[in-house]
């Protein structure tokens, strides 16, 4: 006999799978990152294809059956329009949605409440805000990271363990942080990091969604320093 499984999720993905089928890539609060089956969905008048668009949080029933898992039932709790209305917040949550997806194995359950609550934490903060979107996004990304066990180390140099303390100081991927200027002088460290750009990425790593959300950057210079530390780290990681 089937058994059966009840859990939040967000929808990730979802893809055509067989004739009527969708194959549908949620994280789940329970069970992390899943693929499913959602059958007949593609067929007209399907009642569950609706609730299984990419960016919706939903109760979902999960089927274990021998053939495989697929979805029971799905109910969307939250449809997130305000970000489905505003194109730059589709791309930033595109990103997130892709990270997730990406980073995330199947099946594995340790650590998933908090990458669920995470990523909802995030979309609800966007969702219901006129906040900056691209700070919020640097948010997750380090948040997230951290919760994989690969945050930056942007408090400590990575070479001697020392404080960081203000001017000239690098960061290096390789190393897995920031480089204090001693360190930095014995060559192949990194790259210059600037005291502002460190002060505002430990600021998004440990403060709330709702403390950014206030948060005021106009210095595109900055945000492009803050940009590409995290691009470099990614990039190194994965």
């Amino acid at each position: 006999m089937d058994d059966t499984f009840h859990t939040q999720a967000i929808i990730l993905h979802r893809r055509p799978f067989k004739e009527n089928d969708l194959l549908v890539s949620v994280y789940s609060r329970d069970l992390g990152f899943l693929e499913l089956v959602a059958r007949g969905a593609l067929k007209p008048g399907s009642k569950l294809a609706g609730h299984i668009e990419p960016l919706t949080l939903i109760d979902l029933m999960i089927i274990r059956g021998r053939g495989g898992n697929y979805i029971g039932s799905a109910v969307g709790r939250n449809f997130y329009t305000n970000i489905r209305e505003d194109i730059s917040k589709m791309n930033y949550v595109g990103s997130v949605l892709r990270l997730v997806r990406k980073q995330t194995r199947e099946g594995e359950a340790l650590g998933a409440p908090d990458i669920f609550d995470l990523a909802r934490d995030y979309l609800e903060i966007l969702d219901g805000s006129g906040g900056d979107a691209e700070l919020l996004n640097f948010s997750f990304f380090l948040k997230f990271l951290s919760l994989l066990g690969l945050e930056p180390q942007l408090f400590y140099c990575c070479g001697c363990g020392r404080s960081i303390r203000a001017g000239n100081n690098f960061f290096s991927s390789r190393r897995g942080g920031a480089v204090c200027l001693g360190c930095g002088k014995k060559g192949n460290q990194g790259f210059s990091v600037s005291d502002d750009c460190l002060k505002v990425l430990r600021f998004l790593k440990n403060s709330d969604f709702s403390k950014i959300n206030s948060l005021k950057v106009e210095d595109k210079g900055l945000r492009r320093e803050m940009a590409g530390v995290i691009k470099d780290f990614y990039e190194y990681n994965f």
